[in-house]
């Protein structure tokens, strides 16, 4: 059993909530957004990963909102 516990925190603000939400805003995107590994050293704590791109690290969910943003604003959504 894991053992965070996030029940104590407001529904909107657990990071699990927030990672499988904007999860699938990036699938949407025809990107997908990767949970790093934080037993691995050096590892970011998140990737944006897309065919043909590779995958770029990103900090934190603010990090990976901001580069869904990004990408909407140039773009890269399909259509």
């Amino acid at each position: 059993m894991n053992g965070i516990n996030d029940l104590d925190t407001a529904t909107h603000e657990r990071e699990r909530k927030g990672f499988e939400s904007l999860a699938l805003h990036f699938s949407l995107l025809g990107f997908t957004l990767i949970k790093g590994d934080p037993a691995v050293e050096g590892q970011a704590p998140y990737y944006a990963a897309r065919w043909g791109l590779g995958a770029q690290p990103l900090a934190d969910l603010d990090a990976a909102e901001a580069y869904m943003l990004e990408r909407l604003g140039a773009g890269d959504g399909p259509g």
